[in-house]
């Protein structure tokens, strides 16, 4: 029975002697696993950034003013973090918010297969001196801007807007550019259009841009004085085959609508006194003169701005055979007010 006995006492020795040699191996291989893990560089950065949202100044310097701003962007954002030339760019929302430098410093081997550098923070510094919240608005002057549900005004920048760039025109809407820091909270940012529409907007990063004016088809209802484009898109037509009636050629007709020394102006002047002119087809107008005629696409830039793609079909009866031959008119037309409507510009319409 001694025997017995004192042999069971052996088995539950080594049991309870393996049982703790596997425990602590299971530890061993847990810790080395999970020391592998967080000295990989992003497990690494995440962690840092995990503990920041309660004491970022542990982290990083910041401003007294702008600390709330980083714990609610790390709380509340969905936190991304790249690897950016050799470091580390933290981003909310996708928005660059902090710059990691990390030092690499002793290599570890763990169970033979497991390779790292054990990781320590080098440097971490915030993307802007402006806070977590950081945006750069751009938008036509004339559409409208309003942060938390209050107008924003303060203009940091104006610039030409770029569609406009190559129309000399001071009437047109120019680019205005709004730079919103300062906020502890995620701002609520709105833009209406020209309207007064509220529209939705694009973000890349923390750049915000809308250029979606009011669009029609009844261009009429939309502008502060009557203006028939189609007669003065005939009108126009007419005068470069030489078939407008009036003093100058037709130019007269014209320059009710035209700004003088503008390039429009400067365009019709120099077909009067072209030699060109002279060598236009001999022909008459068909019946009817303009046919598939259409305004479309208007974009209403401002009370005073304007565009519409213009359309239509100028008939002719070509040399003494009367050969048929179509004109086609297929461009957006810009229009400014300046004592009326005038025309100051039209491109070719690639749809």
């Amino acid at each position: 029975m001694k025997k017995n006995s004192r042999f069971k006492k052996i088995v539950l020795f080594y049991s309870i002697f393996l049982l703790i040699l596997m425990i602590a191996s299971s530890i061993y291989v847990y810790v080395s696993l999970k020391g592998y893990e967080n000295n990989q560089p992003l497990n690494y950065i995440n962690n840092v950034v995990n503990e920041a949202k309660y004491n970022p100044t542990k982290y990083f310097k910041v401003k007294k003013e702008h600390i709330e701003s980083y714990k609610d962007v790390l709380k509340s954002s969905k936190i991304t973090i790249t690897e950016e030339e050799n470091d580390y760019v933290v981003k909310a929302d996708e928005i660059s918010i902090l710059n990691v430098k990390l030092n690499k410093g002793k290599k570890v081997t763990k169970l033979g297969l497991l390779n790292y550098q054990i990781l320590s923070t080098k440097e971490i510094t915030p993307v802007s001196e402006n806070g977590a919240y950081y945006y750069v608005v751009k938008i036509p002057s004339t559409f409208t801007l309003k942060v938390n549900d209050e107008k924003y005004t303060k203009v940091s920048e104006k610039e030409d807007y770029v569609d406009f760039e190559d129309i000399d025109n001071e009437l047109l809407p120019k680019t205005h550019i709004y730079k919103l820091t300062n906020f502890t909270k995620k701002p609520k940012i709105e833009i209406f259009n020209n309207k007064n529409e509220l529209i939705k907007y694009t973000k890349d990063g923390n750049t915000i841009t809308n250029y979606d004016f009011y669009k029609t088809d009844d261009y009429q209802k939309n502008i502060k004085e009557p203006l028939n484009i189609l007669e003065f898109a005939k009108n126009w037509s007419l005068y470069f085959t030489n078939d407008l009636r009036g003093t100058r050629g037709g130019l007269d007709v014209l320059k009710e609508n035209l700004i003088p020394d503008s390039k429009m102006m400067s365009t019709a002047e120099t077909w009067l006194k072209s030699v060109d002119r002279q060598f236009v087809s001999k022909h008459i107008l068909a019946n009817p003169a303009f046919s598939n005629e259409s305004v479309s696409d208007c974009h209403i830039y401002s009370d005073e701005a304007f565009s519409c793609i213009v359309k239509l079909d100028k008939n002719l009866l070509v040399g003494r055979a009367r050969t048929p031959q179509t004109d086609q008119l297929n461009d957006r037309m810009y229009f400014v007010y300046d004592n009326g409507w005038k025309f100051i510009e039209m491109r070719v319409n690639l749809d």
